[in-house]
């Protein structure tokens, strides 16, 4: 079963594989460049194993979706300070969702890149916050509190902390990581904070993953849209107007 879904057509044995799916199993995880040295594969191959371990850990992020008392927050991956009113080109935005418990607090984490259609510079319209909870929230099962003012005194101070958290580990493990890919290391990371807060084995889970979620071709990957070359012309197109 393993071999005829996302393992379809690698020529990589399965002995490797496994051992890729153990180290991003590991709550550091693994950059591409290192697990190409650990399994003696080229770093192309090992990207794409990466990757497609990540969108097994994304499938599994899709099944489930957040109930009962949801948080709902704005935040941002990349560069933390503008000093204009203009987006960034470095800065991501993100929304965060979290079902909140009293005694264990954020147990079940969701953090998604912002489409453009959904914002005015780097601010989050309601739109994008409704699609959010449209797609990742059980409304029916769910007492939801949505900001998305970025500076807002009614943020939820933890969510903000995990987008803080998860910025650092992308930053650590793999020195930076652009917009086109960006996602599915926001997935990862979710992944695995989800899995430690039910206490599973995150390498029993992700096998099981593995086996039932479609592949994921190098052709899909590297056409994945990447807008971060318009985005820096457009601001600094805006800078030169506004001087």
């Amino acid at each position: 079963m393993i071999v005829g879904t996302i393992m379809e057509g690698s020529r990589t044995p399965l002995t490797l594989w496994f051992q890729a799916l153990f180290l991003h199993a590991r709550p550091k995880g693994i950059s591409a460049f290192r697990l190409a040295s650990v399994i003696g594969t080229t770093y192309k191959t090992a990207w794409l194993i990466c990757h497609k371990i990540r969108h097994a850990m994304s499938a599994c992020d899709s099944q489930e979706l957040l109930s009962g008392l949801v948080r709902v927050n704005c935040g941002g991956y990349g560069r933390p300070h503008n000093p204009t009113v203009f987006r960034h080109p470095q800065k991501q935005p993100l929304i965060l969702g979290g079902t909140i418990s009293a005694e264990a607090g954020i147990t079940h984490l969701k953090i998604k890149q912002v489409p453009d259609r959904h914002l005015i510079q780097d601010r989050i319209t309601s739109l994008g916050s409704h699609e959010f909870v449209q797609k990742h929230v059980d409304s029916a099962k769910a007492d939801i509190t949505i900001v998305i003012q970025e500076f807002s005194i009614h943020r939820y101070r933890p969510l903000l902390q995990m987008a803080s958290n998860a910025s650092n580990w992308i930053n650590w493990t793999f020195s930076g990581i652009g917009p086109k890919h960006l996602q599915s290391y926001l997935d990862q990371y979710c992944f695995g904070y989800n899995q430690l807060q039910r206490k599973t084995n995150p390498f029993q889970v992700l096998l099981s993953y593995i086996a039932i979620t479609p592949t994921l071709t190098y052709l899909n990957l590297i056409q994945r849209e990447d807008y971060s070359a318009q985005r820096k012309i457009e601001y600094e197109r805006l800078l030169r107007e506004a001087c």
